[in-house]
């Protein structure tokens, strides 16, 4: 006996397509680079994909429309003149003819610009004070110092931390006399528990004066000698001394008597 046979299509309903938000990279002072994966089109032949974006979660601001033909297809978009120091949300979309699909909502902020004018003023042979302006978007001013010798600090956290905080000025004290000194000063950018260091700084090299050694201040002090004495009576005398570069020793001489 013969057989027939014939060719069936069986058309099956398209389903929304499947979107991942993934990691923004290439962060910079004012752009960065949207990713995300469109890991199915729903059955259909094609899909479009876009980000939606801005500083606050879920806003009107969109990409461009991009058709993508292919499911596990990766996608980007590159955002520019955003503000320093500032943080973004943003999600992927996807959208074929069955319906509109969001990835999770992720955030970056964007690095703010360096601390410029960084300036000392050595007060004592032991302290100098420092000043800066604050960069564009940045938070918080972090300075570090370096070991004595100049050495300067690699990094925000790096050697010796001297200020952190939203401020323009500080006092640094407890150095070493005639040595010198390499400040770095970075900014910070925080905003929704995100942080991010400017890449550059603002560097200082400077010397601490050199000890000088002034002759040592002596205080006596003896309430009872203004009144007249006679042979025999005990009277108490305080001396007390002080000198730049510290003392070893301290002698007390009364006429006609051995140093005490």
């Amino acid at each position: 006996s013969a057989f027939n046979s014939r060719s069936v299509v069986v058309s099956l309903p398209l389903a929304s397509p499947t979107v991942t938000t993934n990691a923004a990279t290439a962060i910079e002072l004012q752009t960065a680079t949207l990713n995300g994966l469109l890991n199915s089109r729903g059955g259909a032949g094609t899909a479009n994909v876009r980000f939606d974006w801005g500083d606050v979660a879920n806003t009107e601001n969109l990409t461009g429309w991009q058709t993508l033909n292919s499911d596990n297809a990766t996608f980007a978009a590159n955002l520019t003149a955003l503000a320093k120091g500032k943080t973004y949300h943003f999600r992927a979309e996807a959208q074929n003819t069955a319906g509109t699909v969001y990835g999770l909502d992720l955030t970056f902020i964007t690095k703010p610009d360096a601390a410029s004018g960084l300036t000392t003023t050595p007060v004592s042979q032991t302290q100098i004070n420092l000043s800066w302006t604050k960069g564009t978007g940045a938070f918080n001013t972090k300075v570090q110092r370096g070991p004595a010798g100049g050495v300067c600090p690699v990094s925000p956290v790096d050697a010796t931390q001297v200020y952190y905080g939203q401020g323009s000025s500080v006092s640094d004290s407890g150095l070493t006399a005639n040595t010198t000194y390499c400040y770095r000063a970075w900014s910070e950018a925080l905003e929704e528990s995100l942080t991010k260091y400017s890449d550059s700084y603002s560097q200082v090299v400077v010397n601490t004066p050199p000890a000088v050694d002034n002759p040592p201040q002596i205080t006596i002090s003896c309430p009872q000698c203004a009144s007249i004495m006679n042979l025999g009576d005990v009277v108490s005398v305080t001396v007390s001394a002080t000198d730049d570069l510290g003392l070893d020793q301290l002698y007390l001489k009364v006429a006609g008597e051995q140093p005490i």
